[in-house]
């Protein structure tokens, strides 16, 4: 088995409750269910150390969800930016000068071949769109069925930022 996951291109900084959330679209090519997915995702960026020397750091992130029990469609993976994490209170610019990437590894289980699937991605720094929601990929049909477009995954519309991240 193959993982065919199809991820959206771009990574956002979205409004989130009374803050603000980065947030990437994940949809499942395939036509089975996935199960028990899992979502792990590290920031990481360079800074320097105590004696003025570029380093590379890496921080877990934390998400609001970093698992789900059935993946048919899409999912919205959520890394809430409060006070913990590494992007807290970064303009744009810092987030560009910074070199961010964010790395993000996905492992689920195939109810068809029953083993475990993993599927890997990268969104660096150029990716972000501050100010955006994402759209559903999704609608219903005449008939009341879901309609999953892939072509849609990861399409998203501006919205207003809080200041502390719209620069």
């Amino acid at each position: 088995p193959i993982a065919r996951i199809k991820f959206s291109n771009n990574i956002i900084i979205a409004p989130y409750k009374d803050g603000t959330a980065l947030q990437f679209m994940v949809a499942n090519e395939l036509e089975t269910t996935l199960m028990e997915m899992e979502a792990r995702v590290n920031l990481s960026w360079m800074d320097e150390d105590e004696k003025g020397n570029s380093i590379r750091r890496f921080q877990q992130g934390k998400l609001e969800f970093d698992k789900i029990a059935m993946f048919p469609t899409s999912w919205v993976v959520n890394h809430p930016i409060d006070e913990e994490s590494a992007l807290y209170g970064k303009t744009r610019e810092e987030i560009q000068k910074m070199d961010f990437e964010v790395f993000v590894l996905l492992k689920g289980f195939d109810d068809v071949f029953s083993q475990t699937i993993y599927s890997r991605h990268s969104f660096i720094a150029n990716q972000f769109i501050y100010g955006a929601k994402f759209r559903r990929p999704f609608s219903i049909n005449e008939q009341g069925k879901m309609v999953m477009d892939l072509t849609k995954v990861g399409e998203y519309d501006l919205v207003p930022l809080q200041k502390q991240l719209a620069n």
